[in-house]
């Protein structure tokens, strides 16, 4: 005697006895954002953003090279924090590596920075505007205590 299932079900792999429904496939919409890559441009003056950050940080950049219409206030009193912090240290950094994920108007930028002492990892949130500018909503710069090296 055969029972029958509803269909749609499918068998799942390794349990021949139990059955699921299979996802529906949704096609994207005409609204979402397909293109997830930057233009030379943009990735430059993001690069450039991260570095001017990072100088800051560590006092090779006076702190009013942090203008408020790109860096939010957040990003400015985390990188002071970072500066009175390292205020003895005057080391050379450079980045290391840039990766990003663009999601529509916002890029989520992270890497690492090479200092004097080790290798850093920073991270920050980006905003495009509609003045074809950007701006850092979020900064974090992890020391190598917070990373779990020592």
């Amino acid at each position: 005697m055969a029972i029958n299932q509803p269909t749609g079900f499918v068998t799942i792999p390794g349990f021949s006895m139990l059955k699921k429904l299979p996802p529906q496939t949704k096609k994207p919409s005409q609204s979402t954002v397909i293109n997830t890559r930057l233009t030379q441009a943009d990735y430059k003056r993001i690069e450039t953003l991260i570095s001017i950050a990072l100088n800051t940080a560590y006092g090779l950049r006076p702190m009013s090279s942090l203008h408020f219409r790109i860096y939010d206030l957040r990003v400015r009193e985390h990188l002071s924090h970072i500066r009175q912090t390292y205020r003895h240290n005057t080391a050379r950094i450079s980045i290391q590596s840039l990766h990003y994920q663009r999601l529509g108007h916002r890029v989520i930028a992270f890497g690492t920075v090479a200092e004097t002492t080790g290798v850093k990892a920073y991270s920050c949130v980006l905003y495009a505007r509609e003045t074809c500018d950007w701006y850092m909503k979020n900064f974090l710069l992890l020391t190598n205590n917070e990373t779990g090296r020592r």
